[in-house]
Protein backbone atom coordinates (compact mmCIF):
# COMPACT_ATOMS: atom_id res chain seq x y z
CA UNK A 1 0.00 0.00 0.00
CA UNK A 2 2.93 2.11 0.90
CA UNK A 3 4.17 1.88 -3.17
CA UNK A 4 0.72 2.96 -4.60
CA UNK A 5 0.49 6.05 -2.47
CA UNK A 6 -2.92 4.54 -0.74
CA UNK A 7 -4.16 6.04 3.24
CA UNK A 8 -4.88 2.86 4.86
CA UNK A 9 -8.30 4.90 6.08
CA UNK A 10 -9.48 5.60 2.48
CA UNK A 11 -9.98 1.61 2.57
CA UNK A 12 -13.45 0.43 2.46
CA UNK A 13 -13.54 -3.14 3.01
CA UNK A 14 -10.89 -6.33 2.19
CA UNK A 15 -12.26 -9.07 0.25
CA UNK A 16 -10.21 -12.51 0.23
CA UNK A 17 -11.30 -15.81 -2.05
CA UNK A 18 -10.18 -18.52 0.16
CA UNK A 19 -11.03 -22.57 -0.77
CA UNK A 20 -9.26 -24.24 1.97
CA UNK A 21 -11.29 -24.52 4.84
CA UNK A 22 -11.18 -24.35 8.16
CA UNK A 23 -13.26 -21.69 9.39
CA UNK A 24 -12.41 -18.22 10.30
CA UNK A 25 -12.86 -14.99 8.53
CA UNK A 26 -8.96 -15.47 6.68
CA UNK A 27 -9.68 -11.07 5.10
CA UNK A 28 -10.08 -10.07 8.39
CA UNK A 29 -7.32 -12.01 9.96
CA UNK A 30 -4.99 -10.59 7.31
CA UNK A 31 -6.28 -6.95 7.27
CA UNK A 32 -5.14 -7.11 10.97
CA UNK A 33 -2.31 -8.64 10.65
CA UNK A 34 -1.33 -5.87 7.93
CA UNK A 35 -1.71 -3.18 10.17
CA UNK A 36 -5.03 -1.79 9.20
CA UNK A 37 -6.99 0.26 10.95
CA UNK A 38 -9.66 -1.88 13.31
CA UNK A 39 -12.33 0.01 11.94
CA UNK A 40 -12.15 -1.87 8.32
CA UNK A 41 -14.08 -5.05 8.47
CA UNK A 42 -13.13 -7.86 6.46
CA UNK A 43 -15.19 -10.30 4.17
CA UNK A 44 -13.85 -14.46 3.52
CA UNK A 45 -15.69 -15.52 -0.06
CA UNK A 46 -15.24 -19.07 -1.20
CA UNK A 47 -15.79 -20.11 -4.85
CA UNK A 48 -13.47 -22.62 -4.70
CA UNK A 49 -11.29 -22.41 -7.59
CA UNK A 50 -12.44 -19.27 -8.76
CA UNK A 51 -12.24 -17.42 -5.26
CA UNK A 52 -9.85 -15.19 -5.78
CA UNK A 53 -11.35 -13.81 -8.99
CA UNK A 54 -14.38 -13.70 -7.29
CA UNK A 55 -13.29 -11.33 -5.02
CA UNK A 56 -12.14 -9.26 -7.38
CA UNK A 57 -15.53 -9.19 -9.15
CA UNK A 58 -17.40 -8.53 -5.64
CA UNK A 59 -15.28 -5.62 -5.34
CA UNK A 60 -15.55 -3.93 -8.56
CA UNK A 61 -19.64 -4.61 -8.03
CA UNK A 62 -19.63 -2.94 -4.75
CA UNK A 63 -17.98 -0.01 -5.87
CA UNK A 64 -20.43 0.34 -8.66
CA UNK A 65 -23.02 -0.44 -6.47
CA UNK A 66 -21.61 2.87 -4.56
CA UNK A 67 -20.97 1.03 -1.33
CA UNK A 68 -17.28 2.06 -0.84
CA UNK A 69 -14.10 3.87 -3.74
CA UNK A 70 -11.54 1.73 -2.20
CA UNK A 71 -11.06 -1.92 -1.87
CA UNK A 72 -8.21 -4.54 -0.90
CA UNK A 73 -9.19 -8.07 -2.98
CA UNK A 74 -7.46 -11.23 -4.15
CA UNK A 75 -7.29 -14.64 -3.10
CA UNK A 76 -4.98 -16.74 -1.00
CA UNK A 77 -6.71 -20.02 -1.51
CA UNK A 78 -3.78 -23.04 -1.41
CA UNK A 79 -5.49 -26.29 -1.38
CA UNK A 80 -1.95 -28.21 -1.24
CA UNK A 81 -1.42 -26.54 2.36
CA UNK A 82 -5.04 -26.58 3.28
CA UNK A 83 -5.48 -27.40 6.72
CA UNK A 84 -7.05 -30.92 8.01
CA UNK A 85 -10.57 -30.91 8.32
CA UNK A 86 -12.73 -33.46 9.91
CA UNK A 87 -16.47 -34.88 10.56
CA UNK A 88 -17.27 -35.07 14.07
CA UNK A 89 -19.28 -38.86 14.55
CA UNK A 90 -21.76 -39.81 16.88
CA UNK A 91 -19.23 -40.91 19.44
CA UNK A 92 -16.81 -37.77 18.94
CA UNK A 93 -14.76 -39.49 17.16
CA UNK A 94 -13.36 -37.60 13.98
CA UNK A 95 -12.79 -38.92 10.35
CA UNK A 96 -10.90 -37.06 8.80
CA UNK A 97 -11.55 -36.20 4.70
CA UNK A 98 -9.52 -35.13 1.87
CA UNK A 99 -11.97 -32.70 0.73
CA UNK A 100 -14.86 -31.03 1.27
CA UNK A 101 -18.61 -32.19 -0.31
CA UNK A 102 -19.30 -30.24 -3.93
CA UNK A 103 -22.97 -32.05 -4.18
CA UNK A 104 -25.19 -34.19 -2.46
CA UNK A 105 -24.35 -38.14 -2.40
CA UNK A 106 -27.31 -38.93 -4.27
CA UNK A 107 -25.76 -36.83 -7.71
CA UNK A 108 -22.43 -38.73 -7.03
CA UNK A 109 -20.20 -35.91 -5.60
CA UNK A 110 -17.50 -36.81 -8.25
CA UNK A 111 -14.35 -34.72 -7.74
CA UNK A 112 -13.63 -31.74 -9.31
CA UNK A 113 -11.60 -33.46 -12.46
CA UNK A 114 -14.40 -35.97 -13.25
CA UNK A 115 -16.81 -33.48 -13.27
CA UNK A 116 -15.18 -31.14 -15.59
CA UNK A 117 -14.20 -34.44 -17.89
CA UNK A 118 -18.26 -34.91 -17.89
CA UNK A 119 -18.79 -31.39 -18.84
CA UNK A 120 -16.44 -31.89 -21.77
CA UNK A 121 -17.77 -34.99 -22.83
CA UNK A 122 -21.25 -33.82 -22.84
CA UNK A 123 -20.12 -30.98 -25.06
CA UNK A 124 -17.70 -32.44 -27.37
CA UNK A 125 -14.97 -30.57 -26.19
CA UNK A 126 -11.49 -32.25 -26.96
CA UNK A 127 -8.23 -32.09 -25.38
CA UNK A 128 -6.90 -30.87 -28.09
CA UNK A 129 -9.30 -27.88 -28.17
CA UNK A 130 -8.46 -27.03 -24.83
CA UNK A 131 -4.86 -27.65 -25.37
CA UNK A 132 -5.12 -25.08 -28.14
CA UNK A 133 -7.20 -22.53 -26.68
CA UNK A 134 -4.68 -22.54 -23.76
CA UNK A 135 -1.60 -22.10 -25.30
CA UNK A 136 -3.13 -19.50 -27.70
CA UNK A 137 -4.11 -17.43 -24.75
CA UNK A 138 -1.21 -18.24 -22.80
CA UNK A 139 0.47 -16.79 -25.98
CA UNK A 140 -1.47 -13.63 -25.86
CA UNK A 141 -1.10 -12.76 -22.40
CA UNK A 142 2.56 -12.96 -22.57
CA UNK A 143 2.87 -10.81 -25.73
CA UNK A 144 0.02 -8.03 -24.03
CA UNK A 145 2.77 -8.18 -20.71
CA UNK A 146 5.65 -7.64 -22.84
CA UNK A 147 3.97 -4.96 -24.76
CA UNK A 148 3.33 -2.73 -21.76
CA UNK A 149 -0.50 -3.29 -21.63
CA UNK A 150 -0.72 -4.38 -17.89
CA UNK A 151 1.46 -1.51 -16.85
CA UNK A 152 -1.23 0.45 -15.26
CA UNK A 153 -2.97 -2.69 -13.84
CA UNK A 154 -0.05 -3.95 -12.11
CA UNK A 155 2.16 -2.67 -8.95
CA UNK A 156 5.64 -4.75 -8.28
CA UNK A 157 6.21 -5.93 -4.78
CA UNK A 158 9.94 -5.22 -4.42
CA UNK A 159 10.17 -7.70 -1.47
CA UNK A 160 9.21 -10.32 -3.89
CA UNK A 161 10.15 -8.70 -7.14
CA UNK A 162 12.98 -6.72 -6.49
CA UNK A 163 10.80 -3.84 -7.62
CA UNK A 164 9.94 -4.71 -10.73
CA UNK A 165 7.31 -6.66 -12.52
CA UNK A 166 7.65 -10.09 -13.82
CA UNK A 167 6.54 -11.10 -17.23
CA UNK A 168 4.62 -14.22 -17.36
CA UNK A 169 7.35 -17.39 -18.86
CA UNK A 170 7.17 -17.71 -22.35
CA UNK A 171 6.10 -21.12 -23.10
CA UNK A 172 7.41 -23.51 -26.29
CA UNK A 173 4.68 -24.78 -28.76
CA UNK A 174 6.56 -28.20 -28.33
CA UNK A 175 5.14 -27.36 -24.76
CA UNK A 176 1.05 -28.62 -25.53
CA UNK A 177 2.77 -31.76 -27.02
CA UNK A 178 4.16 -33.11 -23.69
CA UNK A 179 1.33 -32.38 -21.44
CA UNK A 180 0.38 -35.17 -18.74
CA UNK A 181 -2.78 -36.03 -18.42
CA UNK A 182 -4.94 -35.21 -15.24
CA UNK A 183 -5.29 -38.03 -12.76
CA UNK A 184 -5.07 -41.23 -14.92
CA UNK A 185 -7.53 -43.29 -14.53
CA UNK A 186 -10.46 -41.61 -13.00
CA UNK A 187 -11.51 -41.85 -16.96
CA UNK A 188 -10.63 -44.21 -19.43
CA UNK A 189 -9.71 -40.98 -22.07
CA UNK A 190 -8.90 -37.78 -19.81
CA UNK A 191 -9.80 -34.84 -21.09
CA UNK A 192 -8.96 -31.89 -18.99
CA UNK A 193 -4.65 -31.27 -18.36
CA UNK A 194 -4.05 -29.78 -15.14
CA UNK A 195 -0.62 -28.67 -16.50
CA UNK A 196 -2.60 -26.10 -18.44
CA UNK A 197 -4.14 -24.18 -15.21
CA UNK A 198 -1.01 -24.43 -13.22
CA UNK A 199 2.00 -25.34 -15.54
CA UNK A 200 3.45 -28.26 -14.44
CA UNK A 201 2.01 -32.07 -13.42
CA UNK A 202 -0.49 -32.33 -10.74
CA UNK A 203 -0.75 -35.30 -8.40
CA UNK A 204 -3.67 -37.91 -8.91
CA UNK A 205 -6.70 -37.43 -6.36
CA UNK A 206 -7.22 -38.59 -2.98
CA UNK A 207 -10.00 -39.62 -1.42
CA UNK A 208 -10.99 -40.37 2.03
CA UNK A 209 -10.95 -44.71 3.13
CA UNK A 210 -12.72 -42.99 6.60
CA UNK A 211 -15.76 -41.86 4.06
CA UNK A 212 -15.49 -44.41 1.62
CA UNK A 213 -15.08 -41.97 -1.43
Amino acid sequence: MRQPGVAATEISDVILGNATGGGGNVARLAALTAGLPEHIPGMTVDRQCGSGLEAIVLACRLIQAGAGELYLAGGVESISTAPARAHRGPNGELEFFDRAQFAPYESGDPDAGVAAENVASHYQITRQRQDAYAMESHRRAVAAAHNGHFDEELVPLAALTAGKVREPRSLPDSWRDSLPPLCPGEQSRPAIPAPIATGRPSSPSRRSPALGR
